[in-house]
């Protein structure tokens, strides 16, 4: 049996989640990324010019023409071959059920919403702090965010740690957070530390408050687009048949909602309808029956 054959993880029902290398999925282009990045700054070494373009610093906020710098330096890790190993290694087995969850697109956006974040609240304290020296650099950040919305997810869930220890996944949240806040606490005692802890702590948060909340990006980039109206706006792809031309009238209100939703579990899948998507379309379904009993 094969490394990616194993089961390493099993959902609330006790059923293996799946686990496995996609070339297709946004995991798996993520950590073909890291690992090329990796590859080009050992080989270069770590004073090299592309180190130098994707990590970030604090005063970069202040600099709209680096602002990109939000986003790489989640892609560039410290020649500690540890530090981009372990980050791959929890994304590579907690980010594809997250994926799976949530869909392609949206965990993509789920990551680099991550790093953007961390990023710009990890420039903040340090400006706050005057501290212009430091770098940000690797993907703990967005990581976190997305190992703790698997805990969210699947908290009674069993991981096996290296495939042979059991552990509930609320417990690995426990310890992601309660590590990182101990370690934050000697920071602020002792000094700077190498590892950002707060940055992780910022990760945990998104990652609250995007359960929780029931955020959804694709929701909110629809919403803003559709306040804009831009005209290249993407048209629906499904759409509920009316039946005028039969004589029969036409299903009830709300027609461009029950499209939209539609559309939006034809690109991201069921899974990513929220509560009142569902409840909307068990109650237009509902009159849509109605409708077509009474015109029977």
């Amino acid at each position: 049996m094969g490394l990616y054959d194993r089961h390493y993880y099993y959902d609330d029902q006790l059923q293996p989640l799946q686990t496995g290398w996609n070339s297709r999925s946004i995991v798996a282009i993520i950590i073909l990324i890291n690992g090329a990045i990796q590859l080009l700054t050992l080989f270069f070494g770590r004073n090299d010019q592309l180190a130098s373009w994707l990590w970030l610093r604090a005063e970069d906020l202040g600099n709209p023409v680096q602002w990109y710098r939000f986003l790489t330096y989640g892609f560039l890790h410290s020649q500690d071959i540890q530090h981009v190993f372990f980050n791959m290694l929890s994304l590579f087995f907690l980010g594809q059920a997250v994926e799976q969850k949530y869909g392609r697109k949206e965990f993509l956006r789920i990551y680099l919403v991550a790093l953007a974040v961390c990023g710009v609240a990890w420039a903040v304290l340090h400006l706050t702090q005057r501290d212009t020296n430091s770098v940000l650099l690797g993907a703990s950040g967005a990581v976190t965010a997305v190992s703790m919305l698997f805990v969210f997810c699947y908290p009674n869930s069993t991981l096996h740690i290296w495939g042979v220890l059991p552990v509930k996944a609320w417990v690995i949240g426990i310890l992601i957070v309660g590590g990182n806040l101990m370690g934050n606490s000697q920071i602020s005692a002792n000094g700077r530390d190498q590892v950002a802890y707060d940055v992780h702590l910022i990760g945990a948060a998104l990652a609250a408050v995007y359960f929780f909340t029931k955020i959804n990006f694709v929701d909110l980039t629809e919403q803003v687009q559709s306040k804009l109206q831009f005209p290249g706006r993407r048209k629906t792809k499904l759409r509920i048949h009316r039946p005028e031309s039969s004589g029969q009238p036409g299903p009830p209100k709300n027609q461009a909602e029950a499209d939209r939703i539609l559309d939006k579990i034809h690109r991201q899948g069921q899974d990513s309808l929220t509560v009142k998507e569902r409840e909307f379309l068990e109650n237009y379904s509902r009159q849509l029956r109605k409708t077509r009993s009474r015109s029977s």
